[in-house]
């Protein structure tokens, strides 16, 4: 396993039909949103860290595959 350090990552959650929702098609009931998000007119969102502080930034959704992305999947 190797490990980066980033400041954003993409986290697979996503704008769909005006709510925000994680790729599977689940709702996201809770997002601890960093301050002042989500700012509207962008669609995706990522893992903020900024001086020490965490959060849910919204994006555009273009770029966020150059950052980085967490998954997670169901172990059977």
């Amino acid at each position: 396993m190797k490990f980066i350090s980033v400041e954003r990552i993409y986290i697979g959650l996503k704008l769909s039909e005006e709510r925000w929702r994680w790729i599977d098609g689940s709702s996201a009931n809770s997002v601890p949103w960093y301050p002042g998000q989500p700012s509207g007119g962008e669609n995706c969102a990522e893992l903020l860290e900024e001086g020490g502080s965490f959060g849910i930034n919204d994006i555009v959704c273009s770029g966020v595959w150059t950052k980085g992305a967490l998954c997670a999947i169901k172990l059977t």
